[in-house]
């Protein structure tokens, strides 16, 4: 029987790329691009017709076509983007077109670099850690009209894929399994996400996810932002462009992507702006790249102390108050090893900053890979370690049914727990509340995976499709905390608390998807004692 292949397919905001690996085996990047192995993911109009060019062949319609970052609209009511085509007409591009047309295009380019691709018989793509299940939902949908045959819940935050890829490597390449807490550093086109692993060795090494969090501040704002910085030198200089102009900006934030490309291994960067824009020679030093992005850097060094904080109260379940009230330095202690994956990690001063902030860390990138764009990619080939991950917070929807069939979400599959400004803030008791009211004297609780199947539950070594709780003058009150408790209030007080949150795919019916233990600590809580109820249900 030939060993199962996982297909993985980083969909990135600047690159897309696509790897594989057999069960037991090391992964394959499949080359997608021209002269790499990634594909850029940009496209643009042929002409005012529906047809589109994709990565390098699109790079080369030039600026004022060109469809870029699409994948960050993906998390926005956007549903088009307006571009000019080759022949000078204005033209509105749906998004989802493009998504699905570059992702037929990247598995086309990889079937005909490996025709193995076309056997794998898993898929999994990556996705920011600050989406939802609505966000992940629109791109898996999206994956099947490509003929990707996947749901929301083979969507994996790209920073646990990027720390999975490294443990697991470091093994293949001889070294120890990392133990400890690992911090990754995923700096991307669009997102910055940092995830926090606790890995414990053993035959098969445990990787916990401790926390997870993002921010849309990544590559595409610093290029906006270097932008500002080539327009005041144009202005110094009295060229004469009309710089508030939309071409003009879109040209200018391309030429600094290039610069920004080039001050990586070398300490000054020049570019020509297009003939159409007087071929203007911009130029660039190293010192001007980190005097912009120092800003955008502290930021970014901002949210990794809210990634720690928040790693707190998931194992000890403390107040957030306390933790804040907790020094930085102690939580920075406890990180072991600090990895850089991502685009942006390229820049010198990231990894400077992070050895200055985290100075008893080692800073690692993985053995295995070439490059750090590509350790998404690997981690995703992983099928078996992603289906033992303990994640941070459920992939699954809480739903409430009273006997007259209303069902009500009490927690959406994928939803943030807290945000990094909550726990920095010291804001109290964090996590998703719901309160209902209008229900019938008695209603179900259940758990329902993405794909819309009920999920067997142990609670307390008895296994069920449901839990049946009495009402409160048609009223329940629930809340899912960030440290796995689950607190019920109607006729009576029920606490559960949850140990682990596994990666659910679709269940065959045999088992548990989890387990539900009642939490007697908890057994008078009282949600008038609770401030954080604030939203209603009728």
């Amino acid at each position: 029987m030939a060993a199962s292949r996982t297909l993985g397919i980083d969909f990135g905001t600047s690159t897309l790329l696509v790897g594989h690996r057999s069960e037991g085996g090391s992964a394959q990047i499949v080359p997608v691009g021209q002269s790499t192995t990634w594909m850029p993911t940009v496209a643009a109009p042929v002409s005012s017709g529906d047809s589109l060019a994709f990565g390098e062949e699109a790079v080369g319609f030039g600026e004022l076509s060109l469809i870029r970052s699409v994948k960050s609209v993906l998390a926005s009511d956007e549903t088009s983007v307006r571009r000019t085509s080759p022949d000078g007409e204005a033209v509105e591009v749906c998004v989802d077109d493009v998504v699905v047309a570059l992702l037929r295009e990247a598995v086309r380019r990889a079937e005909v670099a490996d025709p193995s691709v076309k056997h794998c018989t898993n898929i999994r793509l990556g996705c920011p850690a600050v989406w939802d299940g609505a966000t992940r939902d629109r791109l898996s949908s999206l994956a099947n009209k490509a003929g990707l045959a996947v749901g929301a819940a083979d969507l994996l935050d790209e920073p646990i894929a990027a720390g999975i890829s490294w443990v697991t490597h470091r093994r293949l390449a001889g070294h120890s399994v990392p133990e400890g807490r690992t911090l990754v550093f995923d700096y991307g086109g669009g997102t910055l996400d940092v995830a926090l692993l606790e890995v414990e060795d053993g035959p098969k090494p445990e990787i916990t996810v401790l926390s997870a969090a993002g921010f849309n501040e990544a590559g595409d704002s610093l290029d906006s932002q270097l932008a500002d910085h080539l327009t005041a030198e144009l202005v110094a200089r009295d060229v004469d462009l009309d710089t508030e102009a939309e071409d003009v900006r879109r040209v200018l934030e391309m030429a600094a992507g290039r610069l920004k490309m080039q001050l990586t291994d070398a300490p000054s960067a020049a570019t020509t702006l297009p003939a159409a824009y007087g071929s203007q020679k911009l130029s660039l030093k190293r010192s001007d790249l980190d005097s912009v992005f120092a800003p955008q850097l502290e930021r970014a060094i901002q949210l990794t102390h809210g990634v720690l904080r928040g790693a707190e109260l998931r194992v000890r379940g403390s107040d957030p108050a306390s933790i804040k009230r907790q020094p930085i330095d102690s939580l920075v202690r406890s990180v072991d090893h600090v990895l850089l994956a991502g685009g942006m990690s390229r820049i010198p001063s990231v990894g400077m900053r992070l050895s200055q902030e985290f100075p008893h860390a080692h800073q690692a990138r993985d053995p295995l890979i070439d490059h750090p764009e590509e350790a998404v990619v690997s981690g995703l080939t992983l099928g078996e370690v992603v289906s033992r991950l303990n994640l941070h917070r459920p992939g699954f929807s809480f739903v409430l049914e009273d006997e007259r069939g209303d069902r009500h979400t009490l927690y959406q599959a994928f939803t943030p727990l807290y945000s990094p400004a909550q726990v920095m803030a010291g804001q109290s008791q964090l996590g998703v509340p719901c309160t209902v009211t209008g229900l019938t004297p008695r209603a179900f609780l259940y758990c329902e995976s993405m794909e819309g199947e009920r999920l067997p539950l142990d609670i307390d070594n008895t296994v069920q499709d449901q839990l049946t709780f009495r009402t409160l003058n048609g009223r329940v009150q629930f809340k899912l905390y960030v440290d796995g408790r689950i607190a019920l209030q109607g006729r009576q007080s029920m606490v559960f608390r949850v140990e682990r949150w596994p990666v659910l795919r679709s269940q065959d019916g045999s088992g548990a998807a989890f387990r539900l233990r009642t939490d007697r600590s908890m057994s008078e809580w009282d949600p008038i004692d609770d401030p954080g109820w604030w939203r209603e249900r009728n």
